[in-house]
């Protein structure tokens, strides 16, 4: 996930602006695995700029999907609607 999405210029560009993703190794860091449930890996969390988590995403998720959930994030769609609600009203897994 690190080279096919976080590094990819776009994405980082936006994760600076907008949103904060920190990266946990589970077992060099246990107790943040624990607060935050973490069950596998990877999996995704970002943060608004006061630290506040405003999703977690276990799995891995591709640049196309990511930047989605950048969207949802950026546009302060999860204000107002969960992410799946987001995603459907996107049209994103519609199959035609």
């Amino acid at each position: 996930m690190d080279r096919d999405v976080l590094e990819t210029k776009e994405i980082r560009e936006e994760l600076g602006r907008s949103v904060a993703y920190f990266r946990v190794n589970g077992d060099t860091a246990p107790h943040i695995a624990r607060e935050n449930n973490l069950m596998g890996y990877p999996t995704t969390i970002l943060l608004d700029e006061t630290g506040k988590k405003l999703i977690q995403i276990p799995g891995f998720i591709g640049k196309k999907d990511f930047k989605t959930v950048l969207a949802y994030l950026t546009g302060n769609h999860y204000k107002k609607m969960s992410l799946i609600d987001y995603l459907r009203k996107e049209g994103v897994g519609n199959r035609g």
